[in-house]
């Protein structure tokens, strides 16, 4: 069920109108609030039963011992500046959060103290429970805390004057608007002591689903044992699922992810990490004051000093050291009475939080009665609508108080990340790394705007400074099919271009290797020569010059000699060829018509000639086949020794 949105017009007032899970909050007038009036009331005051729903003393931040004091203070305000006296019905349980207790002391003080407004309970389980019994009662809940809930729009008479995970996160998600980023990992402890990082996460789980990104959960659970192996195992999964990654868990765990995370390389501007702490109690507790998230005196020191760069802090921008806060704290001590029950009295955000939550209440009641309307219990609830969607100038520590259609307070946040800054100091004890960098503010973000206001740039990581990408060019684990076929392309192509390479390799190789075989062959054939080409100037023995006034030389049968063959500066015969004249059997006669046989011929000495203008030795030689080789050479005038001077009328031609 939504509470219905409320357009109030009193003394010139315009309120606001305000849609639950509104994906922008609308900006709100800072003149149209409603302030407080010193002035002196005639009538008598408004008096209001109020039942406070608290635990009793506990390990909580708001059990009603810490929260009396601030309460005690409220109401003698309400009655001294808007004429409303409340007239507290304490129902307090016994321990820290626990639903039956805060059901049963509510139903009490409904049915039987004739409540018409309850105030608690602090628990968001136990305030949850207490909604659903309200609701049923048509009885105003009015609470400083209850922030784990996205928003009270289902519960009609639900205000809220504390954070809540809903504006939280509204945050968040305008950081992601600026940064255009999609989708985001979610890792979050799971502690049935502890529901904090449980509720935070299904709270942002769901406002990512309304907002149309994409969450992507991993809960682990409190008692598991937590080790560097476990870490790893998680940010394998983290690495393939988004570059953006919320951590909802206690700090020792989240610093010892971060350490493995440095050491795996996923602190180089790949990745954003984002925590929460809210209350700057844990990793921000000691900002100005030289204590840092990541220190805690041991061996990783220095390795956890560098992975906290990458680490962006979500926190309150309200600071309980500001000096509006010390003020407000200094006031509430003062009026504090003295309760054996009281542990050391604890002045903390939830107690301004429920101070804010009674004031806010008195002031919705004295807009009724200026307007000539009546307080009573049959219009009590009717009362508690109106202070809805309207921004309040209570002049406490809190400033300006914007309430969204919801009756939920629309808080302002701040994002810090870690950089050098004049303050950062040397490490005195000289542990390895020299400088000590703080957090500092980067952004703050105004619940009544809804933008992302940055004060400083980001430091950004990465080679190139650039903000973490929503998603790799080629997906989270490389298996987008764009890249996958460009792949495919690339090696195609590099398979390609390798098998021409080897063809062209082997054909280059053919074609070397036929070309030295060709160089070869024309080696031989540049001496290679016909009888034609041979000039005889003499001959040795009984081998006379064959008609010394041709150029041709005839064989006993007419035919001539096809080839003879000159080798290494010496003209040789082909033996193939040779052999192949001389099978003929045939002669050659000389001038004197002696025969000359194969056997005799193949006796003769050497001839002198000239060949192709140069003069040469021709001897027949018999080898089977000629290679221009100094050894074939060698066996051709083996045994036969040769002046000097023969020499120098050889010339190989290559």
């Amino acid at each position: 069920m939504f509470r219905p949105n409320v357009y109030l017009f009193i003394g010139g007032i315009l309120s606001a109108s305000f849609h639950m899970r509104a994906a922008t909050q609308q900006l709100v007038d800072p003149f149209d609030v409603i302030t407080t009036r010193a002035r002196v009331f005639n009538s008598p005051p408004v008096v209001v039963q109020m039942g406070v729903i608290l635990s009793s003393v506990g390990t909580l931040p708001y059990d009603y011992y810490k929260m009396g004091p601030a309460i005690n203070m409220a109401v003698e305000r309400a009655l001294r500046d808007y004429n409303i006296r409340f007239n507290l019905i304490l129902s307090i349980y016994d321990g820290d959060c626990s639903e039956t207790g805060a059901l049963g002391q509510t139903a009490t003080a409904i049915v039987v103290n004739n409540a018409s407004v309850i105030l608690g309970p602090a628990c968001t389980s136990d305030m949850i429970a207490v909604a659903r019994l309200t609701t049923f009662y048509s009885v105003a809940l009015i609470t400083g805390a209850g922030n784990l809930l996205d928003a009270s729009g289902m519960w009609p008479y639900v205000t809220r004057t504390g954070y809540n995970t809903f504006t939280q996160w509204t945050f968040f998600k305008s950081i992601c608007d600026r940064f255009h980023w999609r989708t985001v990992f979610i890792l979050s402890e799971e502690d049935p002591l502890n529901t904090f990082y449980k509720l935070s996460a299904d709270g942002l789980i769901n406002f990512m689903r309304d907002a149309k990104m994409t969450p992507v959960s991993y809960p682990f659970k409190s008692k598991d044992a937590f080790s560097f192996r476990a870490a790893e195992n998680i940010l394998d999964v983290a690495a393939v699922s988004a570059r953006v990654i919320v951590l909802l868990m206690s700090v020792p765990k989240m610093r010892q992810l971060l350490v493995q995370a440095q050491r795996r390389g996923m602190c180089n501007g790949d990745y954003a990490f984002f925590a929460v702490d809210i209350l700057k109690v844990d990793m921000l507790q000691g900002i100005g004051e030289g204590s840092y998230g990541w220190q805690t005196n041991d061996i990783y020191d220095q390795e956890a000093s560098t992975a906290f760069r990458v680490l962006f802090i979500l926190s309150l921008r309200q600071s309980t050291k500001s000096t509006d806060f010390k003020d407000f704290e200094a006031q509430v001590r003062a009026r504090m009475k003295t309760n054996s029950r009281t542990p050391p009295l604890e002045v903390n955000y939830y107690s301004r939080c429920f101070y804010d939550a009674v004031l806010v209440y008195a002031a919705a009641m004295q807009l009724a009665v200026d307007a000539g309307g009546t307080v009573t219990p049959d219009n009590a609830v009717a009362i508690g609508r109106l202070f809805n969607n309207n921004t309040y100038n209570l002049t406490s520590s809190s400033g300006m108080i914007f309430l969204d259609g919801n009756g939920d307070k629309l808080e302002d946040y701040q994002l810090l990340q870690m950089q050098p800054t004049n303050n950062s100091k040397t490490d005195p004890a000289d542990t390895g790394f020299d400088v000590y960098e703080p957090f500092v503010v980067v952004a703050e973000y105004y619940g009544y705007r809804g933008n992302y206001e940055p004060l400083r740039p980001v430091r950004w990581l990465s080679a190139d400074g650039r903000p973490v990408a929503n998603r790799p060019e080629c997906g989270f684990d490389g298996s987008d099919q764009k890249c996958i076929a460009e792949a495919r392309r690339v090696l195609g192509a590099a398979l390609g271009g390798a098998i021409a390479a080897i063809i062209l390799a082997v054909f280059l190789g053919i074609a070397v290797n036929r070309l030295l075989i060709w160089r070869v062959e024309i080696n031989n054939l540049d001496w290679v020569a016909a009888w034609v080409d041979i000039y005889i100037h003499q001959r040795s023995n009984s081998l006379r010059s064959i008609n010394s006034g041709q150029h041709s030389v005839q064989l006993m049968n007419g035919e001539k000699a096809t080839e003879m063959v000159v080798q290494a500066g010496i003209l040789q015969f082909a033996q193939k060829r040779i052999r192949s004249a001389m099978s003929l059997e045939k002669s050659t006669r000389d001038s004197k018509g002696t025969r000359i046989t194969n056997a005799s011929m193949m006796k003769t000495s050497t001839i002198v000639a000239t060949f192709r203008g140069t003069q040469v030795l021709v001897r027949p030689c018999m080898v089977e086949h000629v290679e221009l080789t100094s050894g074939s050479m060698s066996s051709c005038w083996e045994n036969t020794a040769l002046e000097e001077h023969w020499k120098m009328y050889f010339k190989m031609k290559r």
